[in-house]
């Protein structure tokens, strides 16, 4: 019995590692800004490994390249299915702000009344700070920075501003 526990335990380190390198070669392409190569990785690492911790963050990537390229629809789809699963918290609030851009673009007042709902439904606390800063960096290396204020919430893209929303 410890003979294959041992195995198992060998062959799940070698996975991890493997699935860790495999994912750090696509972040380290993407500084390169070579976007068509990251996002063809992203897509081959999400049809691989679709379960794995990393899969939500590579997700991600591909609806944020399908956005660029103004394919709304497939941006659409992406950021829907990372909404769903909620595992990765500040990957999903993002989807979400996102969805709430594109109900923008497509002028849908019910899903963006919707979405504003969804995005002002989790309470950060503001303790002696005018505003909360969370920041986050994806694998196609767009930084990430948002401002929680009690009346608004300002998401910033490569020091851009991105959104604005208010409930």
């Amino acid at each position: 019995m410890k003979k294959y526990f041992r195995r198992y335990l060998i062959l799940l380190i070698v996975f991890l590692v493997a699935t860790s390198a495999f994912f750090a070669s696509i972040a380290f392409s993407s500084e390169d800004k070579d976007e068509i190569f990251t996002f063809m990785q992203l897509r081959k690492f999400v049809n691989k490994k679709p379960n794995s911790p990393e899969a939500q963050e590579a997700l991600f990537g591909i609806a944020e390249y399908f956005f660029k390229q103004n394919a709304i629809l497939d941006s659409k789809c992406s950021f829907k299915q990372l909404v769903e699963t909620k595992e990765a918290r500040i990957v999903s609030f993002l989807a979400n702000v996102y969805l709430y851009k594109i109900a923008e673009i497509k002028k849908e007042e019910e899903s963006m009344l919707l979405l504003k709902n969804k995005i002002f439904s989790n309470p950060f606390i503001l303790l002696f700070s005018e505003y909360k800063i969370l920041e986050y960096e994806s694998t196609m290396s767009n930084k990430y920075v948002i401002h929680y204020y009690l009346d608004k919430i300002e998401v910033f893209l490569n020091d851009k501003i991105f959104a604005q929303i208010t409930p």
